[in-house]
C-alpha cells in the first residue's frame, strides 16, 4: 500500500506545479527511473519476463527467434540479445525506455501539459498498469505517439502513423485495434455522429454483452492466445466488475468522457472525433469481466490522455477533481477485483 500512496503524493506534487516545466520533467524521470530499476518480483509481467530471461541465459536452453507465436518480433529480438549474453533485466530496461519515451513524444505531439499528463498517468493506473501489463502498455505509449500524425495538415506526414504502429504491433499484438483509428483524419464530428455513436455504443453494449463476450472469447481462442485464454478460464466469467459500485463507477466515468467531448466539440478541437471512438469503444464494452477488458485499454489511455489534453486547455476545475475523485475510488476500491491492479 505504501507504494500506491507514494505514486498518489507524486501525483500531487505534479498538479500543484502545473506550469512548471522542470517539474513535469522532473516527475517523468523519477518514475522513469522506478521502473528502469524496479526489483525483478515488482509487476506480473516483470516476474514472468524475469523467469524467461534467466532460463535463456543457460546455455543449455535454446531459442528460436522465428517461433513469433510465442511473443512478438520485438520482444523475439530482445530475448535473442539475452540469449547472445546481455543481462535478463535488459527486457525490463526495454520495457521502460520504450515506454517512457514514446509516452514523452506523444505528450510533446499532442501539445499536452507534461505535469497534467503525469497526474493522468498516474491516478488513472497507467503507471501500475505498466508494471503488471507491461509488454501491452509499452506498445500503447508507441501508438499514442502514432496517433498523434493522423492529425497532421500534411497526408504525406500523417503516413508516418503507419511505420510507427508496425513496430508497436511488433512488441503486442492488441496494437492491431489501433490501425483503423486512421480514418479518424477524415470523419467530421458532429452532433448526430458522436450521440449516435455513444448511444449506440451504450444500448449494444447494454442489451448485447452477452454477445459481446462470447466475440472476445473468440478472440481468445485464438492457437496464439490459446495458452492466455486457459491460464484466465477462471476469470473470463468473472463478473465482480458488473457490482453495483463497480458499475456506478464505469457509468460516471463514461458521462465524464461525454462532457469532454461535448466541451472539446464547443471548441472546435481536432481530437473530438478521437475521443468520441475511443469513448464509443469503452461503451461497447464497459460489461466485460476485467480480464477480456485487458483488449480494449489501448482505447481507456486514449481517452484518459485526451482528458488530460481537455485539462490543459480549460479552466474547469470542478471536471478536473470529479476525474481524480472518480479513478481514485477506480484504483483502492473497484481495483481489488482486477487481476492487474495492486500486484506490485
Amino acid at each position: 500500500m505504501f507504494a500506491y500512496i507514494l505514486m498518489y503524493a507524486i501525483a500531487a506534487i505534479a498538479i500543484w506545479n502545473k506550469k512548471n516545466k522542470v517539474a513535469g520533467l522532473t516527475i517523468l524521470f523519477t518514475l522513469f527511473i522506478f521502473s528502469f530499476l524496479r526489483g525483478e518480483s515488482v509487476g506480473t509481467d516483470t516476474t514472468n519476463a524475469m523467469q524467461i530471461s534467466t532460463i535463456l541465459t543457460r546455455s543449455e536452453v535454446d531459442f528460436d527467434i522465428t517461433n513469433f507465436s510465442t511473443y512478438e518480433i520485438s520482444t523475439n529480438l530482445v530475448y535473442r540479445i539475452i540469449k547472445s549474453g546481455r543481462s535478463p533485466r535488459l527486457i525490463i530496461e526495454f520495457y521502460s525506455i520504450v515506454t517512457f519515451l514514446f509516452l514523452y513524444l506523444a505528450c510533446r505531439r499532442f501539445k499536452i501539459n507534461l505535469s497534467i499528463l503525469m497526474f493522468g498517468i498516474l491516478i488513472s493506473g497507467f503507471y501500475i498498469y505498466s508494471y503488471n501489463i507491461a509488454r501491452q502498455y509499452t506498445a500503447i505509449s508507441v501508438c499514442l505517439y502514432a496517433l498523434s500524425f493522423i492529425f497532421d495538415k500534411s497526408w504525406k506526414k500523417s503516413l508516418l502513423f503507419f511505420p510507427w504502429m508496425i513496430f508497436a504491433i511488433s512488441i503486442h499484438t492488441s496494437s492491431l485495434f489501433f490501425l483503423p483509428l486512421y480514418l479518424v483524419r477524415y470523419l467530421n464530428p458532429n452532433k448526430i455522429t458522436i450521440s449516435a455513436i455513444i448511444i449506440g455504443s451504450l444500448i449494444f453494449g447494454t442489451l448485447g454483452d452477452d454477445y459481446i463476450r462470447l466475440f472476445f472469447m473468440e478472440i481468445l481462442a485464438n492457437d496464439e492466445l490459446l495458452s492466455y485464454s486457459n491460464a484466465y478460464s477462471d476469470m473470463i466469467t468473472d463478473y465482480s466488475s458488473h457490482s453495483f459500485m463497480g458499475m456506478l463507477f464505469k457509468y460516471l466515468t463514461i458521462a465524464l468522457y461525454i462532457y469532454a467531448i461535448i466541451i472539446l466539440y464547443k471548441s472546435s478541437s481536432k481530437y473530438t472525433m478521437l475521443l468520441t471512438i475511443a469513448v464509443g469503444i469503452l461503451c461497447f464494452t464497459y460489461t466485460l469481466p476485467e480480464v477480456l477488458y485487458r483488449t480494449v485499454h489501448g482505447f481507456d489511455v486514449i481517452a484518459a490522455m485526451l482528458l488530460c489534453y481537455y485539462f490543459t486547455i480549460s479552466k474547469e476545475k470542478y471536471t478536473f477533481w470529479a476525474y481524480a475523485i472518480l479513478f481514485t475510488y477506480k484504483f483502492f476500491v473497484h481495483g481489488i477485483n482486477d487481476p492487474y491492479v495492486f500486484a506490485i
